[in-house]
Order: structure tokens, then sequence, then C-alpha cells
């Protein structure tokens, strides 16, 4: 037998570990509403309070004290920052203890343009040579543009549109209310768009996945060389193409859940969206290369892969 060492209590009386956030202290708790919580700031949003935050929604919470030494809690409310309590609730938020310190850009102070929703797909607008928007940056992320950017989400009837200094070319934005107006409170889709001219070398830069996101397929499509149909229909030839299915087939078949008795968790991507991304194309450019170098069958003796 042996004992415990003085001053340890035994593993079955150790408290339960709890979720760090940024080494700041953080623990989940039903928390009744009171009139001392103040809301802080909306999910993707940044929250400044001096004194205790708190995230979540309705009675589910996490709550976040200040740092050993500190008075307040600078946290982004998202969760990238704190667990996912609240899955599928887009209605997260934080709350202070105190009157918070964020200080979003006000709205008022800046000039917005109106702007209605353009339903033309930008495959139109590539063959017509127009001029057209295209997602640049997430919120929170940065848009490098070689023309203007605009600001906003899908709910703003106005975008704040930015445009390149006096004698440039480009536009640089930080895409978030720290730096940014917010057009659109409440809305986790703020992001920043690029308008480009097709045709540009900006525009023969530009991933041929992004074009295909805006809406371009049938623009990019055409020199589509795998998907999942594809690697499907290659498992009956030869040996690589049944292994190419072995790998493939749980990013594009639903019966392989059920034949490998696999437990999806609730924060798994859709089917839809796993076929998607195994979609493999060439760039026109680089077709003739291509069309050199692989057989009729889409295959090449050897290679070097790169990704990123």
């Amino acid at each position: 037998e042996s004992a415990e060492p003085a001053g340890v209590p035994s593993p079955d009386i150790l408290p339960e570990a709890q979720p760090q956030a940024d080494k700041e202290e953080k623990e989940e708790a039903a928390v009744e509403p009171s009139d001392r919580w103040y809301f802080c700031a909306g999910q993707w949003e940044p929250c400044i309070c001096p004194g205790t935050v708190r995230w979540g929604n309705k009675d589910k919470w996490l709550e976040m004290s200040p740092q050993a030494g500190k008075t307040q809690v600078e946290v982004e409310c998202s969760i990238a920052k704190f667990d996912d309590i609240l899955p599928g609730d887009t209605e997260k938020h934080c709350e202070c203890s105190a009157p918070p310190l964020s200080k979003p850009v006000p709205k008022e102070s800046v000039e917005l343009t109106p702007m209605a929703e353009d339903s033309t797909p930008a495959s139109a607008k590539i063959t017509a040579g127009e001029p057209f928007w295209l997602f640049c940056a997430p919120q929170w992320g940065d848009c490098n543009c070689q023309g203007k950017i605009r600001w906003g989400a899908p709910s703003s009837k106005s975008w704040l549109v930015i445009e390149p200094e006096q004698g440039k070319t480009e536009a640089t934005a930080s895409c978030s209310i720290n730096k940014l107006p917010d057009v659109a409170p409440g809305d986790d889709r703020k992001h920043c768009d690029c308008l480009v001219t097709p045709n540009t070398d900006f525009f023969r830069r530009i991933n041929p996945g992004v074009l295909l996101m805006a809406g371009s397929g049938d623009i990019v499509q055409k020199d589509l060389v795998g998907s999942c149909d594809a690697y499907k229909a290659g498992a009956s030839e030869g040996p690589a193409g049944a292994r190419q299915w072995e790998a493939s087939e749980a990013f594009c078949s639903a019966e392989w859940e059920d034949k490998t008795r696999a437990k999806v968790g609730d924060k798994a991507m859709s089917l839809e969206t796993m076929s998607s991304l195994m979609r493999v194309w060439v760039e026109p450019r680089f077709r003739p290369n291509y069309d050199r170098l692989y057989n009729k069958s889409g295959w090449i003796e050897r290679a070097f892969v790169n990704y990123y």
C-alpha cells in the first residue's frame, strides 16, 4: 500500500479541469439573467470588459475573468476563443459584468454607398468583361485588391467602399469593426469584397477555386479533372484507382459511414461541402502541359505533389 503525498487530494475529489482560453480563466455555468450584465459584443466581434466576461446565450454561459494582475478582459467573442457551448446558435454573444470599454467605429462617421443585390452571375460578367464583386476576406481578415474594396454583409443595404490611395492602384483593408464601422450590427457574415475587372493581370492571378465559389463554374468546370464521381468511376480501373477511391470515399459517399460504423461528430462538415472540396481542375493556361504529361485516363507515372 502507498500513502497519498501530504496536501494532495485523492483523484476522486480533484476538481474537474476547466477549459482555457488565452490562459485566462473560464468556466461553464448556468447563470440566471441579471441586471449587472451588459451587452459587450456579438459573435466574431471584440469585447473589452473591465471585469468578468461571459460568453453564450440564454441560460448557458462560459465565464472569463481577467488574468492575474490585470483588471480587464480583451477577447474576440467567437468559437475560436471560447468553446462552442451552443452549436448552431447564431445569437451567441459576450456580456460584461460592468459597462464595457469596446468602442466600435461609429457608423455615422463615414459615408456609405447604397448597393442593391446583384443577381447577375459572375460568369456572365466575366464573359462580358464587366467588373464584378468577388469575396476577398472574412471578418477579422485582411483584403488586398487591385481596385475598390467594399465592406458589409448580405443584410447591408449600404456598403463602405474603400478606394485605392491617390496615385496607387491597390487598396488594402483590415476587415473588422476595430478598423471599420459596424455597417451590419449583429450580422456575423460581414466581409470584404474586391471589385475585379476580367482579363487583367490581377484577374489572371486569382485562384480558379475562388472564381468557382463566385458562381463562375461554367468558366472553370470545363477543366475539371478530378471529383467524387470521377474517383468512384475510377475505382475499377486498376489498383491505383481502387486505392484512390478508398482514400476519397469518406469525403464522397454517404454509404461510407454505415459501412465503417464510424460516428460523425456534431461539428462535422456536410457531405455536400466535403464533396465540393474534392474537385480538382487544371488552370486553363497549364492545360497543354497537363495533356502532354498525363495519359488519357488522367494518371501520370511518377510525380511530386505540392499542396498548401
